[in-house]
C-alpha cells in the first residue's frame, strides 16, 4: 500500500529552542506521531528513551497498527547535515540489533537535500520537525514535502556565504587539492583563525571538507561550488552603468591600465572575463569590479552615465575577496575562474553556456 502526501502549510517554531538534542526530542516525538497517524489504524504510541535489552536507549520508539504492528525507532540530532546523519545511522544500526523487526528513522529540525539522498541510499527513513518526511518499508510508503520549515535557512548556512567566510572558500577552491593548516589558510585570505575554524566546522558537517594529518582539504569541491553558486547573487554588489564609444576589447585593456596607474583595484568579470578563458564567448557589455576613486575611471576612459543602453557595468564589490586569484590575460586583468563562474550565475542565455564551459575547462579540469 502506498501513501503520498504533499500538503502546504507552516509550522512556526522558534529556532532558539533547538540548540541541544535533548530539547529537540519531545517535539520530534510529537512530529513523528502526527505523521504516522495518517496511516495508523488507531493510535500511535511512543516512548522517549526506553531501555532496550542491551541497555542502550534510543531517543524514540513508536508503534502503531497498519495491517500489522509496526515499530519505528527514531534517532534525533540537532542538525540534519550528513555528518550528524551518519552518526545517527551508526546508532540506529546498534538499536536494530535489539529490535530486528523494527524500522529505523533519522529525525532532525531540518533535513538538507544532501542528507535526504544519503538516507534514501542507506534505506533509512527520515523526517524533519515541520513534518516533511520519507518513510519507506514493507507495505508502507509515506512521502511528505512542501511544509515550510523555519530551520531551512540556518545561521550556519547564512554565515558560510558572507564576505569573510567566502574568502576562505575561494582559497580552498582556487588551490584545490591543496592541504591547508588553518592558520596558514587564515593568513592567506586575511581572516581571523576563529572565523576560519567556523568555516571548517560547517564544511565538515556537510562532508565537503576532511581533516588529514597534513591539514584540511576539500573532499567534495564540486558540491561546495555548486551550492555556493546557487546562493550567490551578482546584484549584492553595487552597480554603476556607463557607456563607452571605444571597442570593448580596447576598453578592457585601458581599464586595466588606468586601474594600475591610479591604485584602483579592478578586474573584468562575467561574460567578458569568460571570453578570455573560452574565446568563443560573445558579449555586448563589459562587467568589471572596481574599488577606489571611480571618478578617475569616468574621466580617463571617457565614460558617460546612462539609464539605458549601457555597455559598461562597474561593480563596487561588497568585499575585496572578489579579486582573489585574479590574473592578467592579454593585457586585461580578469577575475579568477571561480569568481567568474559565480558572476555568470543567474544571467541566463549565453552566460549559462559560458559558465559550464568555464567549469569544465578551467575549474574541474585543473582539480
Amino acid at each position: 500500500m502506498i501513501y503520498w502526501f504533499s500538503p502546504r502549510g507552516e509550522n512556526m517554531i522558534d529556532n532558539e529552542n533547538y540548540m541541544r538534542e535533548v530539547d529537540v526530542i519531545p517535539d520530534a516525538a510529537s512530529a513523528l506521531q502526527k505523521c504516522l497517524l495518517q496511516i495508523a489504524e488507531g493510535q500511535v504510541e511512543y516512548q522517549i528513551s526506553p531501555r532496550l535489552p542491551s541497555g542502550s536507549r534510543p531517543d524514540i520508539v513508536a508503534s502503531f497498527i497498519h495491517d500489522r504492528r509496526i515499530t519505528v525507532i527514531g534517532e534525533v540530532k540537532k542538525s540534519g547535515e550528513p555528518k550528524y546523519a551518519r552518526e545517527a545511522f551508526y546508532q540506529l544500526e546498534r538499536y536494530h540489533r535489539d529490535m530486528p523487526e523494527a524500522q529505523t528513522a533519522f529525525i532532525a529540525p531540518y533535513i538538507s537535500p544532501q542528507t535526504a539522498r544519503l538516507c534514501r541510499d542507506e534505506k533509512i527513513s527520515y523526517m524533519d520537525l515541520a513534518g516533511n518526511c520519507h518513510f519507506s518499508f514493507p507495505g508502507v510508503y509515506i512521502h511528505v514535502e512542501g511544509q515550510t520549515n523555519p530551520f531551512a535557512h540556518s545561521r550556519s548556512l547564512k554565515s558560510l556565504y558572507q564576505p569573510k567566510a567566502e574568502r576562505v572558500l575561494r582559497a580552498l577552491l582556487h588551490h584545490h587539492p591543496k592541504t591547508w593548516r588553518l592558520q596558514r589558510l587564515a593568513d592567506e585570505v586575511s581572516v581571523s583563525i576563529g572565523q576560519t575554524h567556523k568555516v571548517k566546522s560547517f564544511l565538515m558537517e556537510k562532508e565537503w571538507l576532511e581533516e588529514t594529518s597534513g591539514g584540511v582539504i576539500l573532499s567534495r569541491p564540486k558540491d561546495l561550488l555548486r551550492d555556493w553558486a546557487s546562493h550567490y547573487r551578482l546584484n549584492k554588489h553595487s552597480h554603476i552603468l556607463r557607456h563607452t564609444l571605444s571597442a570593448l576589447n580596447s576598453f578592457e585593456r585601458d581599464f586595466t591600465k588606468i586601474c594600475r596607474q591610479n591604485e584602483i583595484s579592478g578586474a573584468v568579470t562575467s561574460l567578458a572575463a569568460a571570453s578570455h578563458y573560452a574565446p568563443h564567448a560573445s558579449y555586448q557589455r563589459v562587467t568589471a569590479f572596481a574599488l577606489g576613486d571611480l571618478t578617475v575611471l569616468d574621466s580617463a576612459l571617457e565614460l558617460e552615465p546612462v539609464e539605458s543602453g549601457a555597455n559598461i557595468a562597474l561593480l563596487i564589490p561588497y568585499d575585496e575577496g572578489v579579486f582573489y586569484g585574479a590574473r592578467d590575460v592579454d593585457g586585461v586583468k580578469i577575475t579568477s575562474p571561480i569568481q567568474t563562474y559565480l558572476d555568470l550565475q543567474g544571467l541566463g542565455g549565453r552566460a549559462d553556456e559560458a559558465a559550464e564551459i568555464l567549469y569544465e575547462r578551467e575549474i574541474v579540469n585543473r582539480w
